[in-house]
């Protein structure tokens, strides 16, 4: 609960300009291997296999961002993931979509309703 209710805060302070991004080179791919050591405790547990993915070599991936407002994302991302796969996998990483990257998340968990897509996304 206090998650959601900070998640929403933050939004709301980027939406006024009131909370500053703090943007700086980071390597997508050192944030992917992070991200993947702290879940995969919880995944083994969980007897989940949790796969991380990274398809460019660390100096492609080096973009500027916001590197703790990308983790928080990626964090919260992976959390719903954990909480709602019990068994199977959950796969996360990114991937070079017309010169973007693109970020995923996923999973063999239970899912959202259709119904709820476009409210939630």
């Amino acid at each position: 609960m206090v998650s959601i209710v900070s998640n929403i805060l933050t939004m709301s302070s980027l939406e006024s300009k009131q909370e500053k991004s703090n943007i700086d080179k980071v390597c997508i791919n050192h944030i992917i291997a992070d991200l993947h050591s702290t879940f995969k405790q919880q995944a083994k547990k969980n007897n989940i296999s949790l796969l991380a993915k990274q398809q460019m070599p660390d100096k492609e991936t080096e973009i500027f961002t916001d590197k703790t407002k990308l983790i928080q994302i990626l964090t919260n991302l992976l959390t719903n993931a954990l909480k709602f796969t019990h068994e199977g996998f959950i796969e996360f990483g990114y991937q070079l979509k017309n010169n973007n990257l693109e970020f995923y998340v996923k999973d063999t968990g239970i899912g959202i309703n259709p119904n709820f897509y476009e409210k939630i996304f």
